[in-house]
């Protein structure tokens, strides 16, 4: 599975004020990552292609914010955004390409808020719990067995999930105004349950809506926006449960925008008494939203 973390990392470093004397540097470290962890759009760029891309991105957010120091802005996604125009302090996030981009990364607690339940996550750490199939990993002998059980674990714990999203949040319910702000502020750029809150609580014009950017090889980063239209109503289009990972769909009814809620498990687990891959779903569950325009 393709890990685009080194890439991302060393990208928002090079388009900061501070490391445009580094350029070069920069550029041969985004090089030497293998193809496969790279995003497609930097996949047949050499060492001079990424210098000319990063000088070209870096223009493009001294054209957006002029008089302004980029920097970084949190390196963890849940709690911040990629970089930051500092004198205005309005967060910037950046995306790899429009095709294939996760619009948010979110803690359980966070995807807990947006479905209205007020427990702070703790249904859903339960549902998505990865303890037992660690143990089913490391104790069983025979992979066959194994991987049945596990296979069996995740389809429990998928059906279990859709059961809870259709107790929130039953299909065909036309979200009420307030309930349906945090989805949109979403869209705005908001991901981090703090900037969620802040965005539906604040009154017009007091919070800096994110400005959301997407990488091109010919014209460095290109402004989208995938907003909801002001005043439209969002209706739950479906619960998907189809032997894969259980899903809420969410649908403007004027815009047509898409908003789809799934659960992700990204990370291996080390212990002392072996490794785990990723794919028997064994450590940090959190949320993944990805948001679709209709087709022109």
């Amino acid at each position: 599975m393709a890990n685009f973390d080194s890439f991302e990392r060393k990208q928002k470093e090079g388009l900061t004020t501070a490391a445009q004397g580094r350029r070069a540097l920069l550029a041969q470290d985004l090089f030497a990552i293998p193809a496969d962890n790279k995003p497609k759009f930097a996949q047949g760029l050499g060492v001079p292609e990424l210098t000319h891309w990063l000088g070209l991105s870096y223009g493009e957010l001294v054209k957006l914010f002029p008089g302004q120091e980029i920097i970084l802005d949190g390196a963890n996604n849940q709690l911040g955004k990629d970089l930051l125009a500092r004198q205005s302090a309005t967060p910037i996030e950046l995306k790899s390409s429009l095709d294939a981009k996760t619009d948010a990364n979110l803690g359980l607690s966070t995807a807990a808020y947006l479905l209205g339940d007020s427990d702070g996550g703790a249904r859903l750490r339960e549902i998505l719990a990865v303890t037992a199939r660690r143990v089913l990993y490391l104790n069983t002998v025979d992979q066959m067995t194994r991987d049945a059980a596990i296979k069996a674990s995740q389809d429990r714990a998928m059906k279990e999930l859709a059961d809870y999203f259709g107790q929130r949040l039953p299909k065909g319910t036309i979200l009420s105004s307030a309930a349906a702000r945090p989805w949109k502020a979403i869209a705005w750029g908001h991901t981090s349950q703090k900037t969620i809150k802040a965005a539906v609580n604040a009154k017009a014009g007091m919070i800096v809506d994110p400005v959301l950017l997407y990488a091109d090889s010919a014209l460095g980063l290109i402004p989208y926006e995938q907003t909801f239209e002001p005043g439209e109503g969002i209706i739950v289009e479906r619960i998907a449960h189809d032997g894969g990972r259980a899903a809420l769909v969410l649908r403007g009814m004027d815009s047509k925008i898409t908003m789809k809620l799934y659960p992700n498990y990204k990370n291996s687990f080390h212990g002392p008494c072996g490794d785990v891959p990723a794919s028997a779903w064994v450590k940090n569950p959190c949320f993944h939203i990805w948001i679709s325009k209709p087709a022109a």
